[in-house]
């Protein structure tokens, strides 16, 4: 799967439990501070600001089948 990977917005992927499977560039340069990316696998969990996002999320994911204009703090 390739994702966005032009301007400076963060585009990732994860699977139900949390895990990145897919990150675009500037992910990568401002969550792992490399281009080379040792993010995928990694659980996106671990870089809320505020835990209680992910829960929210799965929420409005369960409730609307889809996510739109979701915005999380990460750290």
């Amino acid at each position: 799967m390739k994702i966005i990977d032009r301007g400076k917005i963060i585009f990732l992927v994860t699977d139900k439990a949390g895990r990145i499977i897919s990150v675009n560039n500037y992910g990568c340069i401002i969550l792992d501070s490399s281009v080379s990316c040792g993010l995928v696998g990694k659980n996106i969990q671990d870089y809320y600001a505020h835990p209680v996002d992910r829960s929210l999320y799965l929420d409005k994911l369960e409730k609307n089948g889809f996510i739109k204009d979701f915005e999380i703090r990460l750290v």
